[in-house]
């Protein structure tokens, strides 16, 4: 841990070092800028990067495993959200379509309601019709039962009066006979 710690007082004083704009060669091994510490010994920082490349390698898969499981959700609660939506629209149509059953029903009735007023108004014109012609029939048959009945007592009174006057005729012709 020591070494571990003097290359970062090491790195840090580079990069103190850096803002003086002076050459630090960058190592092929770690891949930061830095002295070379002893030919034996190449890089200091070899052990850190693969961590830092195990950790990068973790927090990506990480980062797609979360990002997959996000995408799943994200799928599924649109998949929700589109049924909601399908569920809704089913629903609103068959609202209307009971709607439009309902006012063809009401439409069929009220015809049907007025077919039957129309044929009443038919049928009791009608029956109007006949009773006024029975009406009318009746008065004239009244009307010639009434004539007839005067004709036959005027008839019967003029015969009657016609016997009165034979009878006294020949009451008188008896009378006169005699």
């Amino acid at each position: 841990m020591d070494a571990d710690e003097t290359a970062e007082k090491y790195n840090t004083a580079q990069e103190e070092k850096s803002t003086d704009k002076k050459f630090v060669p960058v190592c092929n091994i770690c891949g930061e800028k830095h002295w070379p510490h002893h030919f034996l010994v190449p890089c200091v920082n070899k052990k850190r990067k693969e961590a830092k490349a195990k950790a990068e390698a973790k927090a990506k898969t990480r980062a797609k495993k979360m990002a997959k499981t996000e995408a799943k959700a994200k799928a599924r609660a649109e998949a929700k959200a589109k049924a909601r939506v399908e569920a809704k629209a089913r629903k609103r149509e068959k609202a209307e379509a009971r709607a439009a059953a309902e006012k063809r029903s009401y439409v069929k009735a009220i015809a049907e309601a007025d077919q039957k007023l129309q044929a009443e108004i038919e049928a009791r014109s009608k029956a109007e019709n006949e009773a006024r012609t029975e009406r009318q029939a009746r008065l004239r048959a009244e009307k010639k039962a009434t004539a007839y009945a005067q004709a036959r007592d005027e008839a019967e009174v003029k015969a009657q009066s016609e016997a009165v006057a034979r009878a006294t005729a020949e009451d008188r012709a008896a009378l006169e006979a005699e």
